[in-house]
């Protein structure tokens, strides 16, 4: 698309993009389906159309949300980013593509690194990867339990009952992407064990509108225990003080602001 055309598809899907002061701002072009987003990578555009056949409830996938149209182009680019829309809007799928994308850029950088190191010092390297991706939610995107892209894996906070289960769990099967609720984790792993965090190289925080004072103090802490070079993605239903707290706070790389179907954007005092 030409700048035109950009100005002509954000007005006709009500996609506005803005920095923290609520200024537009450049950013990526939106895209207008998968295989722009995600050229070059068939095998993720066939996972997403095949988890949505095991949701029955998503109606099967016929073409990209604007959020997802802004997002994907946003998020790949490695912006931080806070996504405003209504529930319906995609705001899952706007950030778990790209967390696979993520995840295996991210796998294929260790793996260069590693092949130095052992030939360098003449031996094997042992790495743990560790999680690459932490997504912070109470409600467990659907999709995740059928989105299945190579050797990628997954596990739930949630479906641990025990507290030390689950550093076991992270160091026995060594999941990519780790998906739990902000007490959850601290729950479930010891502070003495938050440790395992610190290759995380992409966090999500979404559905903030549920987030309590508790959640604040819990995402504090797991925020202190990842890399400070951290890409971060927040997503939110409405504009409010905690997603002013969390924006502030944790979108530090160069951020872009998505909302869509607000047309006069957000201002840090409108709550």
């Amino acid at each position: 698309m030409d700048d035109n055309e950009v100005i002509e598809f954000k007005a006709h899907s009500r996609i506005r993009v803005s920095d923290l002061n609520g200024l537009e701002v450049s950013a990526p072009k939106p895209v207008r389906n998968l295989d722009d987003a995600f050229y070059g990578r068939p095998m993720i555009v066939a996972a997403m159309k095949r988890a949505f056949t095991y949701v029955p409830e998503k109606g099967g996938f016929e073409s990209p949300t604007p959020m997802q149209q802004q997002a994907w182009p946003i998020i790949l680019a490695g912006h931080d980013m806070l996504g405003i829309a209504d529930t319906g809007a995609g705001k899952s799928m706007a950030y778990l593509l790209p967390a696979l994308v993520h995840v295996e850029e991210q796998v294929a950088h260790w793996g260069v690194m590693i092949s130095r190191i052992s030939r360098r010092h003449g031996h094997f390297l042992e790495c743990k990867k560790f999680p690459t991706v932490l997504v912070i939610a109470y409600n467990s995107p659907d999709e995740l339990r059928f989105l299945q892209y190579k050797d990628i894996k997954c596990i739930r906070v949630e479906d641990i009952r025990k507290q030390h289960e689950l550093i076991k769990v992270m160091k026995t099967e060594d999941p990519d992407i780790v998906v739990g609720t902000p007490q959850g984790f601290l729950r479930l792993l010891p502070r003495e064990d938050l440790d395992v965090l610190s290759r995380v190289s992409l966090v999500i925080v979404d559905g903030v509108e549920l987030m309590t004072d508790l959640d604040d103090e819990a995402i504090t802490c797991i925020f202190e225990q990842i890399r400070p070079d951290r890409q971060v993605v927040i997503m939110a239903n409405k504009w409010s003080k905690r997603v002013q707290l969390y924006t502030t706070q944790y979108l530090t790389n160069d951020p872009r602001v998505v909302t869509i179907g607000y047309g006069g954007g957000f201002s840090f005092n409108a709550v």
